[in-house]
């Protein structure tokens, strides 16, 4: 059975640092990480230790309180690898536009109907040009599945799990510590779908992963600056004319295409270049 996340019962509900939450993200060496606010203080509850009566009788069992949720969600989420870069992010840190709407209503509706215990939750894949928040929504979703249902998640950027898997086998080491969790975890977060050379290599590698997670009927959460929809007939763009550009399905090749239409509500994401507007603010 899940259990939604509840502050710590030692949190000060006024503070202004967590919001009451209990904790806080910061930036580590190279990921996010989650420790508790300086201001929750001693469990009222049971005193830290961790256990409170099932009842109010003498011989009463022994329950897990609920401050223990919070130690056991900051872990998950430290596992989750965050990069530093979207340490801040949260559903409420992004700011919505106009055109954004329709899409922050797709991903409210998968954070409502998301059920940890459901065998075949499906995930969804936002697509659109750079720029425009795709990568901070789905770290707020991630992050929110973690803290609020206690969901084991992972993010990772698919060009630089590649670039890691190359430097494994050149070194011979086992690659399968760098993937068997992202087999495994009940939420996988893939950022930059479609981003590198687009080898044949490169396509096994996503085709693997890909199918043992859609075999497994664990859901999958996407970014990807290409579109989706019927092949854009070349699989890397003509910078010479720009006349034609890859469609999703041309990166990633049909059976893992068909296999994310399958996994995915695909979700456009408009509106504008947001990297844009911070560079124009300094």
């Amino acid at each position: 059975m899940t259990t939604m996340f509840q502050p710590h019962p030692g949190v000060h509900a006024s503070c202004t640092t967590c919001a009451g939450n209990s904790y806080v993200v910061i930036r580590g060496e190279t990921t996010a990480i989650a420790t508790v606010c300086d201001c929750v203080s001693v469990c009222p509850s049971c005193d830290d230790t961790g256990y409170i009566p099932e009842d109010e009788s003498r011989n009463a069992r022994l329950k897990p309180c609920v401050c223990g949720l919070l130690s056991t969600r900051i872990e998950l989420f430290n596992r989750a690898y965050i990069p530093n870069r979207y340490a801040h992010c949260t559903l409420e840190s992004y700011n919505t536009t106009v055109e954004q709407t329709p899409t922050i209503m797709g991903v409210s509706n998968f954070l409502n109907r998301y059920d940890p215990e459901d065998d075949n939750s499906m995930g969804f894949l936002l697509y659109g040009d750079v720029g425009r928040g795709k990568t901070h929504l789905m770290v707020a979703t991630l992050r929110a599945l973690i803290f609020k249902l206690g969901v084991s998640g992972r993010f990772v950027e698919f060009s630089l799990l590649l670039a890691d898997l190359k430097a494994s086998f050149e070194k011979r080491n086992d690659a399968s510590m760098l993937v068997d969790p992202l087999y495994s975890v009940q939420v996988l977060a893939i950022d930059e779908m479609g981003k590198g050379r687009g080898s044949d290599w490169e396509k096994t590698v996503l085709d693997e992963l890909i199918s043992r997670r859609y075999n497994s009927l664990l859901t999958l959460l996407v970014t990807t600056n290409y579109k989706p929809g019927k092949s854009g007939g070349v699989s890397t763009p003509n910078l010479a004319t720009n006349s034609k550009a890859p469609h999703l399905i041309d990166r990633v090749d049909t059976r893992v295409y068909s296999r994310l239409e399958q996994m995915c509500d695909f979700l456009p994401t408009t509106g504008p270049d947001f990297r844009k507007k911070n560079r124009n603010r300094r």
